[in-house]
């Protein structure tokens, strides 16, 4: 009788794992899937404020020799 009980919870525990197991093979292929999607527009946009961000210290110093010049 002990046999038969161990046999059924040691089938649950693998039942379990499988799912488990499923389960974050599931998650890591829609976190590859969205990473791949937003991968490429978040480097534009971090390469769009890294440009806006170096006119606008070209315009700060243009703004301060203008003013030096005054």
């Amino acid at each position: 009788m002990t046999n038969k009980n161990d046999a059924a919870r040691s089938d649950y525990v693998e039942l379990v794992a499988a799912v488990l197991l499923g389960l974050a093979a599931m998650a890591i292929a829609w976190s590859s899937c969205q990473s791949a999607l937003w991968g490429g527009q978040q480097d534009e946009a971090y390469t769009e404020s890294v440009r806006a961000a170096n006119e606008a210290v070209d315009l700060l110093q243009a703004a301060d020799t203008a003013r030096a010049l005054d």
